[in-house]
């Protein structure tokens, strides 16, 4: 997408690419997309109180250029560096945050169904979820390793579901 596009209605995509310079405004509204996003370009932006429900398997990458919530319902979503202005939720599919990478949230994250995994490569540095609110995981957990971090400055919930074989939780705040 290049110039500034408004979403008065919902959209359901394949891909989405924000070019640099580009505004994407989402409104208020659910965006579904299935394959992978990209919104890391020098001056891209992505507005709006919406939400980005990824329906399908692909790769997420905004660099520092936060989307404003976040849903997995499907598929398996593959994260490189990427910032969530907002809330993460998870409600099926597999989010997997790839070697080397964080994915940032700045509200909550809300990791209920589904399974939640890390790259399985022992090279390079830690895949980290970085999550400035609270976190509850009650769902399943995949692929771990000595690498993988949860890191949240709120409280802490899981279950018994979620039980990595490798990784650490680390309770940055009060």
């Amino acid at each position: 997408l290049g110039g500034t596009r408004t979403c008065l209605t919902t959209f359901s995509a394949s891909e989405v690419v924000v070019g640099g310079g580009a505004t994407l405004d989402l409104g208020g509204l659910t965006h579904s997309v299935s394959g992978n996003w990209a919104s890391n370009a020098v001056d891209a932006a992505v507005t709006g109180e919406g939400t980005i429900e990824f329906v399908g398997n692909g790769r997420v990458v905004t660099g520092s250029n936060p989307l404003p919530n976040v849903l997995v319902s499907a598929g398996v979503r593959s994260v490189n560096a990427t910032t969530v202005a907002g809330d993460v939720s998870m409600t099926g599919g597999q989010l997997s945050v790839l070697e080397d990478q964080v994915l940032t949230v700045d509200g909550d994250a809300h990791l209920l169904a589904g399974v939640v995994g890390f790259s399985t490569s022992l090279a390079g540095g830690d895949e980290v979820i970085d999550v400035a609110g609270s976190a509850t995981v009650t769902a399943s957990a995949g692929p771990h390793t000595k690498r993988s971090v949860i890191r949240v400055a709120g409280d802490w919930t899981s279950s018994g579901a979620y039980a990595p074989s490798a990784g650490r939780v680390e309770l940055t705040g009060p």
